[in-house]
């Protein structure tokens, strides 16, 4: 006594419909993890460069910069408490510490932009990385018309740093 199941058209094209959702947000998914992976390690590849330079044990923030170079920062309080930035180079090994107290904050860079910069409307991200052997903040703006700009700050005092 077996029972056939028979499904009518409509019931075949919602099945259909159905099943090529999952298979789109599951190959969706799966992009969207591939393509985060590399970030994800060099990060990661950051924080432990970071523990054993600096003794770094938590990472507040996470920067990638790329100019004329690759550079990876991460910013985190040490063994003493003192919150620093270390910035990795993604092509050697001479890694940089810097005291945040030592320069000028995220906040103090993005701010000092829209100052000087009055077509600029908000700011979009700010970087913390190295540009010509200076620690600089790469600060990118957005004008009201949607045009984006860049803007380099010395991490020391927040001076306009021009591009060679």
């Amino acid at each position: 006594m077996r029972e056939r199941f028979e499904m009518n058209k409509r019931e075949q094209i919602l099945l259909g419909i159905l099943i090529l959702l999952i298979v789109g947000v599951l190959s969706a998914v799966l992009i969207l993890v591939s393509a985060t992976s590399p970030m994800k390690k060099a990060e990661n590849q950051a924080a432990n460069v970071a523990k054993s330079y600096a003794n770094v044990e938590n990472v507040d923030h996470f920067y990638a910069f790329t100019r004329k170079e690759t550079y990876f920062t991460v910013v985190g309080k040490n063994d003493k408490n003192e919150e620093v930035a270390v910035i990795v180079p993604k092509e050697s090994d001479k890694v940089t510490v810097v005291p945040m107290k030592d320069g000028v904050a995220q906040g103090q860079a993005e701010a000092t932009v829209l100052d000087r910069h009055k077509d600029v409307s908000k700011i979009r991200k700010a970087n913390l990385g190295m540009f010509d052997g200076k620690v600089v903040w790469e600060v990118v703006g957005e004008t009201a018309k949607g045009k984006i700009t860049y803007y380099l700050l010395d991490f020391k005092d927040g001076a306009d740093v021009n591009e060679k």
